[in-house]
């Protein structure tokens, strides 16, 4: 609960003005089109919790890309092994940030807030979604 407090207020006053850039959207290099960082919520959210993770300032952080998914099932794209999830299509969106750290991905969906897929899943080609 603390830690969202902590990411809750971190993204509304600290974040915001250091990511917030007016103007058109932006072409991500998976070619879907993006709004500036922040614009959207779930962005600022995945950066504000990518710097309490890794200790960095936001403008350490930039956003790769933005996609609207409709993930297979509950994992929204990161299933844990050995677990069971719910085979039903969750609406969703899949941010790609790029840090000095190398790229984070974090996946959304169903409501709930963005939160890092696990580098092993990504790796290993588990991580399963399908674009809308």
């Amino acid at each position: 609960m603390l830690y969202r407090i902590i990411v809750g207020l971190l993204s509304g006053v600290l974040l915001l003005p250091a990511i917030t850039v007016a103007g058109q959207p932006v072409q991500s290099e998976a070619g879907a089109t993006v709004d500036k960082p922040g614009s959207n919520p779930l962005v600022a959210q995945a950066i504000a919790d990518l710097t309490v993770r890794e200790s960095m300032s936001p403008d350490d952080i930039e956003l790769v890309s933005f996609e609207s998914v409709t993930w297979p099932d509950a994992s929204l794209g990161c299933p844990h092994p050995g677990m069971r999830y719910r085979q039903v299509p969750v609406d969703g969106a899949r941010i790609i940030l790029r840090s000095k750290l190398g790229l984070s991905t974090y996946h959304s969906g169903g409501g709930r807030p963005p939160f890092p897929c696990p580098r092993w899943e990504l790796e290993s080609g588990k991580s399963d979604n399908t674009d809308k």
